[in-house]
């Protein structure tokens, strides 16, 4: 029951307050209307330098944040031009992989020149006919001059 009166003159407090105006009333007006002028010029001032201070933060901020971008890109830029380590399995693709197949036909094609020259080497020496010439023009020209070799040996019979 207490507590019920308590909370009634509270609400009678408050609600006469807000009657007579006494919560929300404007500032004290200065007396002088040159002051007032003064003051909110001041004011205006002050919001304006602190627009402009935020203003400036801001495109520190960004010019901040524009660099930070610069650098990262050149930071990834410079991990795309690290050579490579080692002769592993990296070392075969990219542009460095380019060069190592074309070495590596080159390689095959040598290979199959000689395989082909053995063969007509051993075919002449088992026919007991035809002279180190086509041996030569096999290694020249691999399959080609092994094929004319062919042709030639067949003619022969």
């Amino acid at each position: 029951m207490k507590t019920r009166v308590v909370v009634w003159l509270a609400a009678a407090l408050v609600v006469g307050r807000l009657a007579s105006g006494q919560e929300n009333q404007p500032p004290p007006q200065p007396e002088n209307p040159l002051r007032a002028i003064e003051i909110q010029q001041k004011r205006l001032n002050l919001e304006q330098r602190q627009s402009e201070v935020n203003f400036n933060n801001e495109m520190r901020k960004i010019e901040l944040e524009k660099k930070r971008m610069e650098l990262e890109h050149q930071r990834q830029m410079l991990k795309v031009q690290e050579p490579k380590a080692g002769p592993g399995k990296e070392a075969w693709y990219g542009h460095d992989g380019k060069i190592m197949h074309c070495w590596g036909l080159v390689f095959l094609c040598f290979v199959v020149h000689v395989l082909l020259a053995i063969w007509v080497y051993q075919d002449i020496r088992k026919r007991n006919a035809g002279s180190g010439m086509w041996i030569a023009i096999t290694l020249l020209t691999g399959f080609f001059g092994a094929l004319v070799y062919a042709v030639v040996r067949l003619g022969d019979k």
